[in-house]
């Protein structure tokens, strides 16, 4: 099954290399932001709430990157959609009355839709939406992350702990 557009993820060595120092995280952060962005608004539908959820997910990577271990690729981008998941989770749980941790990011972050919200009419997004909602969550959770955040079935079930097979 091929991805609906191409993925922009670093050559694992480049990835690697980046992790393990602090210091560059704001080439992460450049690398991640655009995947990371389309899976939260996915589960969103909200500019601005999806703003802050990514906003508040570096945040939390950027302050525990020094404890991160590298394993490999999947292991770390099921670490960053990990954070990402529980943020969304943390949206939804207060209501949709989520706030930033703190003003972190010294970023401006345009309302521009990205080339995927432009490839996709806003209605058709709202069905697939819709459709998505209306699996049962665990298999909603394997679609949108393969979808919208791009992850491999691999990096998927070490994020879900699951078996690749059941990705």
């Amino acid at each position: 099954m091929t991805k609906p557009y191409p993925t922009t993820a670093p050559g694992e060595a480049l990835l690697q290399q980046i992790v393990e120092n602090e210091s560059r995280f704001d080439e992460l952060y450049d690398l991640l932001y655009d995947r990371v962005y389309a899976y939260v608004y996915r589960r969103t539908y909200d500019i601005q709430a999806s703003q802050d959820i990514v906003a508040n997910t570096f945040f939390k990577l950027m302050t525990q990157q020094a404890k991160f271990r590298w394993q490999g690729a999947p292991q770390f981008y099921a670490w960053i959609f990990r954070v990402a998941m529980n943020e969304v989770s943390l949206y939804y749980r207060r209501g949709k009355k989520y706030q930033l941790v703190e003003d972190w990011l010294d970023v401006e972050v345009s309302d521009e839709p990205s080339t995927t919200d432009r490839m996709i009419s806003e209605e058709q997004s709202r069905a697939i939406h819709r459709a998505v909602e209306d699996l049962p969550d665990k298999l909603s959770r394997v679609v949108e992350l393969y979808y919208f955040a791009e992850l491999s079935h691999g990096e998927i079930a070490v994020a879900l702990g699951i078996t690749e097979t059941a990705s």
